[in-house]
């Protein structure tokens, strides 16, 4: 983000880049807080030329706004931001046909088919980069034009909120272009924003955006800001954040920082094992830093994560495979049931919500199973254990599986409850807290087979024999 005009009472741009100035305007309620209110006539936002919010290769422009005349009414476009000139076209518009139109370059442009309406407020967008132009209205992607390649030249003018460089200023627009009706979050990017992030603007609503590019990828300690540096400490937050001991802030870009994983594309809308991996190789300089991107928000699997990826034969001959390993147990006592994974040898991390029936096992304890490797960091949640869900992650600088056998990833112990009827409990994963995941060496995701498990509760006494070791006597005899 490179300019953004939250109207609270002053045209201060929050990034710093270039504080606005409103002319003859007021203020309103606008849709977060204040808005910019604007006659029709004479008034605007005008801020200083600054080479930051010009972008030349790519770009987005957004913001709510609110009609009180439309443009077909008053005879004449209405511009809601503008840094473009004749030839460096970087505007977004209502137009008298009353729809959104957003322009690049010399006249690139993709119009709305959403018809603007007096007395609502809408949140329209517009990016660009070497892909194409886009626009959307209220956080959904309503038109393209897939014109590809296009680039500006800086124009060098102020920005205009509310109406255009006029006077000589832009030729193209000979005439001013005021707007009649409020204008509220006005924000400029010198990068096309995405579909996620879009939705995530429009879903904010009357709570606010967070600023959406803030900081770097994994930055995420001193909670929740980060701190422009990528150290240890980011890797525990994400390993908390990861498991869900820690949720992250609503009100920052937190979420798009622990997301780092895939690094081509700053995340992939999960928080994973995997985002853990990318933030130990930015911590350890293996990747250099990157400005935070990528969603904003949680998005589904781009993957059964439960299924290997067809076509592979190395998944037909050899599939990973995380398996809860069934255990026999009596009321009163406690049970251990492992989790075990059959590899290839370059798995790093994994993660993984475990549930199971709390009426019958609570109080889980947790250890690394004997067959990990050293440097193997273990993260658990237990704080849903009431409801039956356990959150776990491990990860490592090196496979953690140092064994030629299937090795056991961790333990498990519970207590039994007393009153636990004889039979089978289930014990699955699954995605509820924890995402199952699997991650290699560079914090790609590893598709893999997830095999659920039970717990085989028998009738019996506890006893204890003349060595001290406990034991129950179960029936039938087995």
């Amino acid at each position: 983000m490179v300019g953004w005009y939250k109207a609270e009472n002053t045209a201060v741009d929050d990034t710093g880049n270039s504080n606005g100035t409103l002319v003859d305007g007021t203020f309103a309620a606008g849709m977060v807080g204040q808005a910019f209110s604007f006659d029709g006539v004479d008034d605007y936002v005008t801020a200083p030329a600054v080479a930051a919010q010009d972008p030349t290769t790519a770009g987005s422009l957004d913001a709510w706004v609110n009609l009180n005349q439309t443009p077909a009414t008053a005879g004449h476009h209405m511009v809601i931001i503008s840094k473009g000139a004749f030839g460096a076209d970087f505007d977004i518009e209502v137009e008298t046909d009353n729809r959104v139109h957003f322009y690049v370059a010399g006249g690139v442009r993709v119009a709305s088919t959403t018809v603007l309406t007096t007395g609502v407020w809408y949140h329209v967008a517009g990016t660009w980069d070497s892909t194409g132009l886009r626009i959307y209205v209220n956080g959904t992607l309503d038109t393209t034009n897939p014109t590809s390649g296009v680039t500006r030249p800086q124009s060098n003018l102020p920005l205009r909120i509310g109406d255009c460089n006029a006077g000589g200023l832009d030729s193209r627009c000979t005439t001013t272009r005021p707007l009649n009706g409020l204008i509220d979050e006005a924000q400029v990017f010198d990068r096309r924003l995405s579909d996620s992030e879009v939705a995530a603007a429009f879903n904010a609503g009357s709570s606010g955006t967070c600023p959406l590019s803030a900081g770097l990828e994994a930055d995420v300690a001193p909670r929740s800001q980060g701190d422009g540096f990528l150290l240890s400490n980011d890797v525990t937050i994400i390993r908390q954040l990861v498991v869900g001991t820690a949720t992250p802030d609503p009100n920052t870009n937190e979420f798009q920082r622990a997301d780092s994983a895939p690094r081509a594309t700053s995340g992939d809308g999960l928080l994973t094992s995997a985002d853990t991996i990318q933030a130990r190789r930015y911590v350890a300089g293996l990747d250099p830093t990157q400005p935070a991107g990528g969603p904003m928000q949680r998005a589904l699997p781009s993957f059964d994560v439960s299924r290997q990826a067809s076509g592979d034969p190395a998944a037909i001959e050899k599939p990973r495979k995380l398996s809860v390993i069934a255990s026999n147990a009596s009321p009163g006592n406690r049970v251990t049931v492992s989790i075990e994974m059959t590899g290839r040898g370059d798995e790093l991390a994994a993660s993984f919500t475990l549930a199971f029936d709390p009426a019958k096992l609570s109080n889980p304890h947790v250890e690394l199973g004997p067959d990990v490797s050293p440097g193997t960091v273990l993260t658990v949640n237990s704080g849903s254990a009431a409801k039956g869900m356990l959150c776990i992650l491990l990860d490592s600088n090196e496979p953690v599986n140092r064994s030629t056998w299937t090795p056991k990833l961790v333990t498990i112990t519970f207590d039994v409850a007393q009153t636990a009827h004889a039979g089978r409990t289930k014990m699955s994963f699954s995605d509820t807290l924890a995402h199952r995941s699997l991650s290699d060496a560079e914090g790609d995701l590893l598709p893999a087979i997830y095999e659920n498990g039970v717990v085989d509760i028998f009738p019996g006494a506890p006893f204890q024999d003349e060595s001290g070791i406990n034991g129950v006597i179960r029936w039938p005899f087995l």
